[in-house]
């Protein structure tokens, strides 16, 4: 199964960015929902601990995704780790490093901040954000004082921090 048939709104341009991102690196995704990324980044990373709780959210409604992912990552399933729960639960065991993160999870200014910390806590190397014209995140970044270094179309961008 390619990338392309799972559900979800990561763009050509986009993977194509990811995956050079994610060469060679271990990858951590905050947000996975049904592997669509996770599948882009698995054919590139070396390693993609995939951290989403599975029952959706405010933005793409409340809904069980893990079923779905399971099935969805099986080609890559050697490639990838599943760290299933909250954010706020299992980021405080990560330990890192990661050479890249990327965060596409809630889109709400309070959990990107959060999401971005942890990303600055375990990374060395590359943090992205996808959906960055979205209100939310826009504020996070602001609120944060993060510019990026670098975007692929209006969705996607990114900084190297070490």
């Amino acid at each position: 199964m390619s990338w392309r048939d799972v559900p979800g709104w990561l763009e050509e341009y986009e993977a194509a960015a990811l995956q050079e991102l994610a060469r060679d690196k271990d990858v951590l995704e905050i947000g996975s929902y049904c592997g669509r990324s996770t599948l882009a980044l698995a054919e590139t990373a070396r390693l993609v601990f995939a951290l989403d709780w599975h029952l959706g959210d405010a933005d793409v409604g409340s809904r069980d995704t893990v079923q779905d992912f399971l099935t969805n990552i099986a080609p890559v399933r050697h490639k990838v780790c599943l760290l299933m729960g909250r954010v706020e639960d299992v980021g405080p065991k990560l330990a890192g490093p990661f050479g890249m993160v990327f965060i596409d999870g809630s889109h709400r200014r309070e959990q990107v901040v959060h999401d971005t910390k942890l990303a600055l806590r375990v990374c060395d190397g590359v943090i992205v954000w996808h959906d960055v014209g979205v209100k939310g995140i826009k504020m996070a970044l602001e609120e944060l004082a993060i510019s990026p270094d670098s975007y692929s179309g209006r969705n996607l961008a990114w900084k190297v921090v070490h």
